[in-house]
């Protein structure tokens, strides 16, 4: 007899008299994988619910009718599946595991590295030789972690490994900076190492013991071998064999080649039936997104590193974010997915796309299936989209419901939707943006780790055929947000300035305590293509230079433009150099809704082109002078300007080009050209999913209701200076430029690129007067150590 209400109060630990029969249970807070634990429990029960179906109709009621239909249904019985095997009998690899495999050549996109995890424990006092007698004791148990993988993509498990071998650094009589350097290069290496996976070598445990007694435990393993919970699970057993070896039970009686076998065999007729769903829906799904790719190709070598940027919202936060996804009956995990999703989209110029999702979902093949280490997580492809989406209320329920549908039919596994995919579309298909949950798992280090190692000082992930896996995690009752993200494919700062404001926009809803359904609008910072007025406010939205005007006429001797060099010029003055280069543009044939290459070096000259390209009623296409000859001319071409603004005349351009210098002495127009809001206002080239730059157009509308909100803020004043650091080719120069004419601010504006010279931009603020700097953390940093020195940062700047 199956208790529908009492197992769903005990998941949610209350009493089940407080559970009506229509109540959604996402909004009393029932988590998606404790959804999926109720799946198992039943299915071994004898009722073969699916978690999709549950999800869609979250109430008491709608869950016992679907468990009194699986009871009465006739039930298909599985196929017996392959027997358990002794050891060294060759088996296939998994779905997932097979996709990690072939990851590791470097002739696939995104390729040439592992799929792992690793974390690294600081502790005080430990004994190497009975870590070394847990270690092989563990591998003894696990036999995954033994498990070798031939050139052919067969596995099979060796009597004995290199995975059981603990490498010790002994440190403790050299001098602590010394000791220090020596556990930070164990970490660096086992970050971005390739584990011998055909000698069996899937987990690397090592040790380096610093002077005083204390020590850093480092765990690396291969996904291969062991999926996030397997990973759990394994360090709880390395953990409890250190305190007592006799303390857990025998081997499980289950294996994970049987464990294979079997999944095989119970999902034949479900994986055919999703698999006819997802080719019905293969021409209208979205492809993955492309975040904006490095110029000239990855850095060598460094495509293979990975970095982490993170976050800990503690536990009142968390209970606050939350309370917030429950109000609007959203799970806390497509709440986090929504406000990624958001940024993805903002910098992919995608409103339609793919997220790439992990689900870790055991099967209940097996009494002892959960005793078992091995890879039994599966992916989801989750449509996103964003257009026509009024709020983050409206995306989170949109993504949420694509989340349950695409988990309704999972038996086809988003790895297969991939290739599928790539069939429609006559090349390879690679999802390259993943977002992870591991929110309902429990604590990745659970109680006997924290007893015996501690909490992780310390942690990376890193995969093939992905740029950036954004992950959130449960630990101590707080919330692990993490991106572990392949720079070397990206333009400098890309990520930092996602990672930036995806922070801002955690900030609204953790800082600011607005409900999910008031974040719209300015607040989603541009990410949709035509926005509202903030707050419904009825103030019209000027276009991005008019500000330049309207202070102009109101106090035109108010400082606008501070050069390095220390030239100062009113807002009187950039108004008639303005206009003045604007009638030249409009001479020489610019007319309203052209495109204006400017292909120019930073400084006061650039920003006075911008503002006239603006003027003329024209949208400008920044192309930077540091960028390869072969995307300048794919940009250049594929925006088909009406004219060029280069200092490179010697150049082939694909329509005429002029020098900034001769546009300062034509006839001024009387004023700006009038246009509407929605009107282009200029257009930001990616690099398509062909290679070929895509351009995204951003409209007057979308940056004024994003920097509107944005000065709110900050409080940008108008006696405030902030100074223009951001490459025009990136969204946040729209914050450098337009955000101080909003308010009558000035803009110091330095000459050519200094993100990369500490000392120079740190000149510049101080004899700019500058007030407020926007800026990526990477530059901010950069500040700090130019500053105040490199063995002293500032608090918010390590």
């Amino acid at each position: 007899m199956i208790d529908v209400r009492s197992d769903v109060a005990a998941m949610l630990d209350v009493d089940p008299s407080d559970l009506r029969d229509d109540e959604n249970l996402i909004g009393r807070g029932l988590y998606s994988l404790a959804v999926m634990r109720l799946v198992a429990r039943w299915s071994r029960q004898g009722a073969a619910v699916r978690f999709g179906d549950l999800a869609r109709t979250p109430t008491i009621d709608a869950w016992r009718r679907a468990v009194d239909d699986a009871l009465a249904a006739d039930s298909v019985p599985a196929d017996a599946g392959e027997s358990d095997a002794a050891d060294g009998t060759a088996f296939g690899l998994g779905t997932m595991q097979h996709a990690y495999w072939l990851g590791r050549s470097a002739t696939h996109a995104l390729g040439g590295v592992a799929a792992h995890g690793c974390c690294e424990f600081r502790l005080d006092g430990i004994d190497a030789e009975r870590l070394a007698n847990a270690l092989r004791a563990l591998v003894r148990r696990h036999p995954t972690l033994r498990t070798a993988v031939d050139d052919t993509g067969m596995q099979r498990v060796l009597e004995d490994s290199a995975s059981s071998h603990l490498t010790v650094h002994d440190h403790r009589s050299s001098a602590p900076d010394v000791a220090e350097r020596v556990a930070r290069e164990v970490r660096e290496r086992m970050e971005h190492q390739m584990l011998d996976a055909s000698a069996g070598h899937l987990l690397d445990v090592e040790l380096t013991l610093l002077p005083g007694g204390a020590a850093v435990l480092h765990v690396d393993i291969d996904i291969i071998a062991a999926d996030a919970v397997s990973f759990r699970l394994l360090l709880g057993d390395l953990a409890r064999l250190y305190e007592d070896p006799a303390d857990l039970a025998g081997p499980a009686a289950y294996s994970y080649r049987r464990y294979l076998a079997d999944k095989k065999a119970s999902t034949r007729l479900t994986r055919s039936l999703d698999e006819r769903y997802w080719r019905g829906r293969a021409s209208s799904l979205p492809m993955p997104p492309q975040l904006p790719q490095r110029p000239g190709g990855p850095l060598a070598g460094a495509e293979l590193r990975t970095t982490r940027r993170a976050l800990t919202i503690d536990a009142e936060r968390r209970e606050h974010f939350e309370a917030a996804a429950r109000s609007s009956e959203v799970t806390p995990a497509a709440l986090h997915a929504a406000l990624l999703a958001v940024v993805i989209g903002r910098w992919s110029g995608a409103s339609r796309f793919l997220l790439n999702v992990p689900l870790f979902n055991r099967r209940p093949l097996h009494p002892d299936v959960d005793r078992l280490v091995g890879d039994f997580s599966s992916s989801l492809l989750v449509p996103v989209d964003l257009s026509g989406k009024d709020s983050l209320e409206d995306i989170a329920r949109a993504l949420q419901e694509e989340l349950y549908e695409a988990a309704s039919h999972a038996d086809f596994e988003g790895l297969d939707v991939i290739r599928l995919l790539g069939r429609e579309n006559g090349g390879a298909v690679v999802a390259p943006v993943v977002f992870t949950s591991g929110m309902g798992l429990g604590d990745l280090v659970g109680p006997d780790v924290r007893r015996v190692f501690g909490l992780p000082t310390a942690g990376l992930t890193q995969g093939p055929q992905i740029q950036l896996d954004a992950q959130v995690m449960d630990q101590d009752g707080q919330t692990l947000l993490s991106w572990d993200s392949r720079d070397g494919h990206l333009p400098d700062g890309l990520v930092d300035e996602m990672w930036a404001e995806q922070l801002r926009l955690y900030g609204l809803i953790l800082e600011q305590r607005r409900e999910i359904g008031e974040i719209r609008g300015a607040l989603l910072a541009g990410s949709l293509a035509v926005v509202d007025a903030p707050d419904g406010s009825d103030e019209p939205l000027p276009l991005l230079h008019t500000a330049l005007y309207d202070r102009a006429r109101r106090d035109p001797d108010r400082v606008c433009l501070i050069s390095e060099d220390g030239g100062r010029s009113t807002y009187a003055e950039v108004r008639d150099a303005v206009l003045a280069r604007a009638g030249e543009l409009v001479a020489r044939g610019v007319r309203l809704g052209d495109r204006v290459v400017l292909h120019l070096a930073k400084g006061p000259e650039q920003i006075l082109t911008a503002l006239a390209v603006l003027s003329a009623g024209a949208a400008y296409v920044p192309i930077g002078i540091d960028q390869p000859a072969e995307r300048i001319r794919m940009v250049a071409s594929a925006s088909r300007p009406a004219l060029v603004v280069t200092g490179d005349l010697d150049r082939e351009w694909p329509a005429a080009a002029v020098a900034p210098s001769g546009l300062s002495s034509g006839v001024p127009l009387d004023g700006p050209v009038d246009q509407e809001p929605d009107a282009p206002a200029y257009v930001l080239y990616t690099s398509g999913s062909t290679g070929v730059p895509k351009g995204v157009v951003v409209s007057h509308r979308a940056v004024s209701n994003t920097l509107r909100a944005c000065n709110e803020l900050a409080r940008l004043a108008p006696d405030d200076t902030t100074v223009a650091i951001s490459s025009l080719e990136f969204d946040l120069s729209a914050q450098d430029l337009f955000a101080p004419l909003l308010v009558g601010g000035s803009i110091a504006c330095p000459t050519g690129d200094i993100r990369r010279d500490g000392l120079r931009l740190a000149a510049l603020i101080r004899a700019a007067g500058v007030t407020q700097v926007h800026a990526v953390p990477g530059v901010l940093r950069l500040l700090c150590d130019a500053v105040l020195g490199e063995n002293d940062p500032a608090p918010g700047c390590a």
